[in-house]
């Protein structure tokens, strides 16, 4: 089927999907920064804390910039395949 990817969906679902992986994401921080104000008041006041989004929600220092890209990688690939796996599941009840 031409547009497939390696994971047997289209090219318009992948992007859809990591657009929608990237949005919860962010959704994540701000949900971090809004339950954890003590912890996190570092970077609420600007002393040089990364926060990192859920699943891994971590404060890190700024100055560590090679753990912030790979927590924000991981956390984006966990929400890529919780929608991934949803939109299959629903799929197959809709079937």
């Amino acid at each position: 089927m031409p547009g497939n990817t390696t994971w047997n969906f289209s090219r318009k679902r992948f992007f859809l999907t990591l657009g929608l992986s990237i949005l919860i994401w962010l959704v994540s921080g701000l949900a971090q920064v809004l339950l954890n104000r003590g912890e996190f008041g570092a970077y609420i006041f600007g002393m040089g804390c990364e926060i990192t989004g859920y699943p891994i929600a971590q404060c890190v220092s700024s100055n560590q910039t090679l753990r912030i890209l790979l927590t924000y990688i991981v956390n984006v690939f966990f929400w890529f395949w919780v929608i991934h796996l949803f939109w299959g599941w629903f799929n197959k009840r809709g079937n």
